[in-house]
Protein backbone atom coordinates (compact mmCIF):
# COMPACT_ATOMS: atom_id res chain seq x y z
CA UNK A 1 0.00 0.00 0.00
CA UNK A 2 1.14 3.39 -1.00
CA UNK A 3 0.96 6.74 1.69
CA UNK A 4 -0.94 9.51 0.18
CA UNK A 5 0.37 12.66 1.33
CA UNK A 6 -1.65 16.04 0.94
CA UNK A 7 0.30 18.36 3.32
CA UNK A 8 3.64 18.38 3.72
CA UNK A 9 5.55 21.08 6.57
CA UNK A 10 5.81 24.79 4.96
CA UNK A 11 3.57 23.72 2.32
CA UNK A 12 0.42 25.40 1.67
CA UNK A 13 -2.70 23.61 1.52
CA UNK A 14 -6.20 24.90 0.78
CA UNK A 15 -9.41 22.78 2.65
CA UNK A 16 -13.08 22.80 2.24
CA UNK A 17 -14.73 20.88 5.07
CA UNK A 18 -18.88 21.23 4.78
CA UNK A 19 -20.63 20.26 7.68
CA UNK A 20 -24.56 19.39 7.92
CA UNK A 21 -24.37 20.30 11.87
CA UNK A 22 -22.07 22.10 14.15
CA UNK A 23 -19.63 19.25 15.28
CA UNK A 24 -20.14 17.02 12.08
CA UNK A 25 -16.70 18.64 10.82
CA UNK A 26 -14.81 18.13 14.16
CA UNK A 27 -15.61 14.70 14.35
CA UNK A 28 -15.24 13.85 10.36
CA UNK A 29 -12.05 15.29 9.62
CA UNK A 30 -10.75 17.06 12.87
CA UNK A 31 -7.66 14.82 13.26
CA UNK A 32 -6.73 14.87 10.04
CA UNK A 33 -6.65 18.72 10.20
CA UNK A 34 -4.92 19.56 13.45
CA UNK A 35 -2.15 16.57 12.24
CA UNK A 36 -1.61 19.17 9.15
CA UNK A 37 -1.44 22.27 11.70
CA UNK A 38 0.51 20.87 14.44
CA UNK A 39 2.77 19.52 11.45
CA UNK A 40 3.56 23.02 10.21
CA UNK A 41 1.38 22.80 6.89
CA UNK A 42 0.11 26.07 6.00
CA UNK A 43 -3.71 25.61 6.21
CA UNK A 44 -6.35 27.33 4.48
CA UNK A 45 -9.29 26.35 5.35
CA UNK A 46 -13.37 27.43 4.49
CA UNK A 47 -15.67 25.75 6.64
CA UNK A 48 -19.49 25.56 6.08
CA UNK A 49 -22.01 24.28 8.74
CA UNK A 50 -24.91 24.09 7.03
CA UNK A 51 -27.57 23.86 9.34
CA UNK A 52 -26.45 26.18 11.93
CA UNK A 53 -28.87 29.18 12.86
CA UNK A 54 -28.57 31.67 15.79
CA UNK A 55 -27.18 30.30 19.10
CA UNK A 56 -26.31 27.43 17.19
CA UNK A 57 -24.39 29.18 14.61
CA UNK A 58 -22.34 31.35 17.15
CA UNK A 59 -21.45 27.87 18.74
CA UNK A 60 -20.18 26.10 15.76
CA UNK A 61 -18.40 29.30 14.97
CA UNK A 62 -16.59 29.64 17.92
CA UNK A 63 -15.63 26.07 18.17
CA UNK A 64 -14.41 26.50 14.60
CA UNK A 65 -12.07 29.38 15.57
CA UNK A 66 -10.63 27.29 18.65
CA UNK A 67 -10.33 23.90 16.78
CA UNK A 68 -8.70 25.99 13.51
CA UNK A 69 -6.34 27.97 15.92
CA UNK A 70 -2.83 27.72 14.03
CA UNK A 71 -4.61 27.68 10.80
CA UNK A 72 -2.41 30.05 7.80
CA UNK A 73 -6.16 31.55 7.14
CA UNK A 74 -9.78 30.64 8.21
CA UNK A 75 -12.93 31.39 6.53
CA UNK A 76 -16.49 30.32 8.30
CA UNK A 77 -19.67 29.96 6.98
CA UNK A 78 -22.74 29.28 8.95
CA UNK A 79 -26.55 28.28 8.98
CA UNK A 80 -29.01 29.13 6.03
CA UNK A 81 -28.04 32.52 5.41
CA UNK A 82 -24.61 31.82 5.33
CA UNK A 83 -23.13 34.80 7.80
CA UNK A 84 -18.92 34.50 6.85
CA UNK A 85 -16.08 35.44 9.21
CA UNK A 86 -12.54 35.57 7.79
CA UNK A 87 -9.73 35.23 9.81
CA UNK A 88 -6.35 35.49 8.45
CA UNK A 89 -5.08 36.24 4.77
CA UNK A 90 -6.39 33.94 1.62
CA UNK A 91 -4.05 31.56 0.49
CA UNK A 92 -1.83 32.48 -2.22
CA UNK A 93 -1.38 29.08 -4.62
CA UNK A 94 -2.11 26.67 -2.33
CA UNK A 95 -2.83 23.12 -3.39
CA UNK A 96 -6.52 21.89 -2.66
CA UNK A 97 -8.26 19.34 -0.86
CA UNK A 98 -11.85 18.90 0.07
CA UNK A 99 -13.41 16.99 3.32
CA UNK A 100 -17.37 16.77 3.54
CA UNK A 101 -19.15 15.09 6.52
Amino acid sequence: MRLLTLGEPGAPLSVLCIGAHSDDIEIGIGGTILSWIATGVKLHVHWCVLSATGSRATEAEASAVAFLNGAASVQIDTGATMRTRIIGKSPTSPGTASATT
